[in-house]
């Protein structure tokens, strides 16, 4: 895959994320005109936009804190093996990190935590330190370097005391190579190598080590859970995989989940780390480097999936291969729905036991289903598609195929899924004009006959 085509699905990722976060600061401000407390009602959905909402991004909004519900967190034995690392930059660290810790990351051991970015900083009010992932780099791989201009400019704003102006003077700094390709994206390939060698090191002799970027939610009750369950001697790199040019790799955006026996084996290789670091410039992403350098040490990337995964509450499509599932991870969740699912999972009846798809549907998404949507995109298009159909003729399609579940039209295309799902927001294209319809009864007639998940599924290891 070219780092043009590789740019291209990352627009699409993020279009529909935006269309998730003003969905949801929509239900947000409608819900505050009912609720008069967030601390004793923390999730209640009563209302549903019957449009696409005209308002605008959270994400530049820090968490309020009358939104923090104050619980304890569950013990969990095991927790304190597990290490979390954080990917971040400096154009948004200030914005998702308290977020983040204020969440999903709220019950780790605050000293198994560790940040890094494109640079190093204190945030206010903010207890952890970042430092920076790329400190260390040799400087044969970032002299004459255009991707380090952001980072040198980074470094001349902070010497001139003029930190706090950064994401609002460098977050849309484009790569002057690849135009519409962000700087800060660029850039963010030559954090991940450097970043796990000095995990190994900083927090050493751990079972698990978990990489994941600013905006993945990780579910610490699976994680911690499911990690016990698996021998940390061996050498295993969990991921949600992907692939360029037939090469896999696991998605680090999905989170990336290293054993303490992989983690040994990458340390005591310093000099497949050198050779691999040379190669980063000439390669589309970091993932995919350090999936390569990982190979080159005998350890390959194990498939997590769905358990690590890289969609978020509206795109999950829900069904029978997902359903019974536990699930460790979500990614392209934004500053709303982070705060969202915190409260969600404060709220559940067993904060200690892993998340299932089921429970995240029962309980968080369906509140959200309506029967009928205009200008909205379900994402239909995965198990059947027909042009040149009316809109009843595309109703009857799914209506007689027993295991649709929804269906979206645009005036000329039929998109039929036996899956289910929310979706984004959509505005009309030229004449095409998107509506989205979910068989709702049809739905909860299938939840009621798939009611049991017993046993829990994890993910293996490699000869286990």
């Amino acid at each position: 895959m070219s780092t043009v085509s590789r740019t291209a699905i990352g627009r699409t990722i993020l279009l529909a994320f935006i269309g998730t976060v003003l969905t949801i600061t929509f239900l947000l401000s409608s819900r505050a005109k009912t609720t008069s407390s967030w601390r004793t009602q923390p999730y209640r959905f009563n209302v549903y936009p019957n449009s696409r909402p005209n308002t605008t991004s959270t994400d530049t909004q820090p968490i309020a804190e009358e939104e923090s519900v104050n619980v304890e967190c569950p013990e969990l034995k095991g927790a304190e093996d597990v290490v979390v690392v954080v990917k971040t930059g400096a154009t948004e660290a200030a914005i998702r990190l308290p977020v983040l810790l204020k969440t999903s990351l709220r019950c780790v051991p605050p000293e198994n935590v560790l940040i890094f970015s494109d640079m190093e900083q204190d945030i206010e009010d903010f207890d952890h330190h970042v430092y920076d992932a790329l400190e260390g780099i040799p400087e044969s791989a970032t002299n004459d370097n255009s991707d380090f201009d952001v980072y040198r400019k980074q470094q001349e704003l902070r010497e001139n005391g003029q930190d706090a102006q950064i994401p609002s003077l460098l977050s849309e700094f484009e790569d002057p190579r690849i135009p519409g390709t962000l700087a800060a994206w660029t850039l963010d390939k030559y954090k991940n190598l450097n970043m796990v060698k000095r995990s190994g090191t900083m927090v050493p002799d751990k079972k698990w080590y978990i990489f994941i970027d600013a905006d993945t939610y990780l579910v610490w009750s699976t994680t911690v859970a499911w990690l016990n369950a698996r021998d940390h001697k061996k050498e295993t790199f969990f991921g949600s995989p992907s692939y360029i040019a037939g090469k896999e790799f696991a998605h680090g955006g999905s989170g990336m989940f290293l054993s303490g026996g992989g983690m040994q084996t990458f340390l005591a290789h310093n000099k497949t780390v050198e050779k691999f670091n040379k190669q980063v410039q000439n390669e589309c992403c970091g993932d995919f480097v350090l999936a390569l350098a990982l190979d080159d040490m005998g350890i390959k990337v194990t498939s997590a999936w769905p358990t690590i995964h890289g969609d978020y509450p509206s795109t999950i499509a829900f069904g029978y291969d997902r359903w019974c599932h536990p699930m460790a991870t979500m990614h392209h969740v934004s500053v709303a729905d982070m705060q969202q699912i915190g409260l969600f999972e404060q709220e559940r009846k067993n904060p200690s036991k892993p998340l299932l798809y089921s429970e995240l549907y029962r309980n968080l998404v369906s509140r959200l289903l309506s029967s009928s949507l205009e200008d909205w995109d379900n994402s239909s298009g995965w198990d059947y598609h027909e042009d040149d159909l009316s809109y009843d003729d595309c109703d009857e399609k799914c209506r007689t195929n027993g295991n649709c579940f929804q269906f979206s039209y645009n005036g000329k295309e039929c998109y039929i899924q036996e899956r289910f799902r929310l979706g984004t927001s959509k505005k009309a294209e030229d004449d095409k004009r998107w509506r989205s319809v979910w068989r709702r009864k049809r739905i909860m007639e299938w939840i009621e006959s798939n009611d049991r998940c017993d046993p829990i599924k994890f993910p293996e290891q490699k000869n286990d």
